[in-house]
């Protein structure tokens, strides 16, 4: 099980960007939540957990800019020891 905390930095806000990594991430079968910066309309943050492999396709996914969006950086940092453990992917405001 992999953890890992992503930034993403662009259009990804007003473009359905939330629902759409929802989706995927649901789809591939990784848990965590995607939220939008409260601060900044160009910023999204997203948590994944889930196979090494289903998280660089999420991340693969995310690069591609999906729908809308235009990502033009993103931001992981890896959650090595993290205890959390998530049920279910969410869509947090």
């Amino acid at each position: 099980m992999k953890t890992v905390k992503v930034r993403l930095y662009g259009k990804v806000q007003g473009v359905n960007f939330r629902v759409m990594v929802q989706k995927k991430a649901l789809d591939l079968n990784v848990k965590g939540f995607v939220k939008n910066d409260p601060y900044s309309i160009l910023i999204v943050h997203a948590v994944f957990q889930g196979e090494k492999k289903n998280i660089e396709k999420m991340l693969n996914f995310l690069r591609s800019n999906p729908g809308r969006s235009q990502v033009e950086d993103i931001k992981v940092e890896d959650r090595k020891g993290e205890s959390e453990r998530f049920l279910s992917f969410e869509r947090k405001m």
